[in-house]
């Protein structure tokens, strides 16, 4: 219990945060997520309940590479404070999870892209600049339903 503390509530903080940057300035900051990594693996490390420092470096380093694949599919739409963010996200709740987050977010990308992508078909002049997604809303959405799943 005294765990899920010391994870869950830096982790709704970060992303959070993450989510109203993204939002507004389409930044996610490395000063917010970069300690956070590193916080998440102390944590596990030091924390009688922790899981580990392999833990926290099997799932942030999954989330990373995953991240890393998709800004390259996505020729950098998908940004590093994106790539940054799966990685804490990672650190915080293992690869497991990590695989959960992954997969929910990106389908809860996919469910909000389908109506843009039609809008930009029906009037291309005015909904034709839009052309990505900030993606800080479903990563919080994916580690939701990571949590809710829970491994």
């Amino acid at each position: 219990m005294l765990l899920t503390v010391w994870l869950l509530i830096p982790l709704g903080l970060l992303l959070v945060y993450s989510v109203v940057t993204d939002l507004s300035k389409r930044l996610i900051y490395d000063h917010a997520t970069v300690p956070a990594i590193v916080y998440f693996m102390l944590i596990h490390t030091i924390h009688p309940q922790g899981k580990g420092v392999l833990y926290t470096l099997a799932g942030a380093g999954a989330l990373l590479a995953a991240g890393l694949l998709m800004a390259w599919v996505s020729r950098g739409a998908f940004g590093g404070g994106d790539i940054k963010l799966l990685a804490a996200a990672g650190a915080a709740l293992g690869a497991l999870n990590g695989i959960v987050l992954i997969a929910a977010a990106f389908f809860a990308a996919g469910i909000a892209a389908w109506p843009l992508l039609l809008l930009r078909w029906l009037a291309p002049k005015r909904f034709g600049g839009i052309k990505e997604l900030p993606m800080a809303p479903f990563i919080a959405v994916g580690a939701a339903a990571a949590l809710l799943i829970g491994f």
